[in-house]
């Protein structure tokens, strides 16, 4: 067991090595992998943090990559008697790195990443300010995370490409499920997204895909308690999209603000998705199919039969 008040207390800089079931009790850097580290193998570790400097945000990280590739961390643990100003994951530059089945606890940033590839997979992200802030990225993959009862977005994504969010379930966050900025291209399928603002909140993108994610509801038409205080899916200056298509309908309901909003978005195909009882912002029922459009050309809205 390792203490620190502000150096890392594991530094890695080689390559091919494994760390394992160790525990770091800090206030600064738990783990730092930096260049030209590579394919190192990080398991089983745990941070704690503790002290009066958790107040300095930049400076509290659990593990950090920069400016390496092809590491993987795995069953990390990440944890805070209480919600603090540090990040819990943060990669800088860095490629092809993993991130796999790991816990973060009353952090300020779940994951935080800036430049380069990232995988995501099977991670809880409980009690955070935000559950990933993702920078200037390609090619990232999200893929069956929990994020939960967080203070504000849950995953925000700006400056970004070609990137796939499926399979994660996220709710009873005091803040939106996502909020995408400038991100394109992105297949978003198969979330699950419940009691939290908005769903999921484009603005300034193009040609992204929703596929069958349950939104405020599930397939088989259940609420989960008026899911969403805002709207389900929230399109503002955003093009070229497909929310939904034949198989691959998106189930959307019980959204307090109503089902999909288009605002000021061309040539988006909102097309044969199952909408439920979703309301506007007095709590009245919007008839189907719960669509809102405003200063908008050019889409073509299906309701599913």
């Amino acid at each position: 067991e390792n203490d620190t008040s502000s150096a890392a207390a594991f530094n890695i800089v080689g390559d091919k090595n494994t760390i394992m079931s160790n525990t770091a009790t800090v206030c600064g850097i738990g783990f730092k992998v930096t260049s030209p580290a590579t394919q190192n193998f990080l398991e089983k570790n745990t941070v704690k943090f503790e002290g009066a400097n958790l107040t300095k945000a930049n400076s509290s990280i659990g593990f950090l990559f920069d400016n390496v590739s092809n590491n993987t961390i795995r069953q990390a643990s990440v944890l805070s008697a209480k919600v603090a100003a540090f990040k819990s994951i943060s990669t800088s530059n860095s490629n092809y790195n993993t991130i796999k089945s790991s816990t973060s606890d009353s952090s300020f940033v779940g994951v935080k990443a800036n430049g380069g590839k990232l995988f995501i997979s099977e991670n809880t992200f409980r009690v955070s300010h935000y559950g990933a802030i993702l920078q200037d990225m390609a090619h990232v993959k999200l893929n069956k995370n929990y994020f939960s009862y967080g203070i504000s977005t849950a995953i925000f994504l700006s400056n970004s490409s070609n990137d796939t969010l499926i399979e994660n379930t996220i709710n009873n966050n005091k803040g939106d499920a996502m909020q995408l900025e400038s991100a394109n291209n992105l297949l978003i399928t198969d979330n699950t997204i419940a009691s939290n603002s908005n769903g999921i909140v484009m603005n300034n993108c193009d040609n992204n895909q929703l596929l069958s994610n349950n939104i405020g509801t599930d397939k088989f038409a259940k609420t989960y308690g008026w899911n969403q205080k805002g709207i389900g899916v929230y399109l503002k200056n955003t093009s070229n999209c497909l929310i939904g298509n034949v198989g691959v309908e998106n189930h959307i309901g019980f959204n307090a603000l109503g089902g999909v909003k288009v605002e000021n978005g061309n040539n988006n195909a909102i097309i044969y998705n199952t909408f439920i009882s979703n309301s506007d912002s007095v709590g009245q029922e919007i008839l189907p199919p719960g669509i809102g459009v405003l200063n908008s050309n050019g889409n073509n809205l299906i309701n599913a039969p």
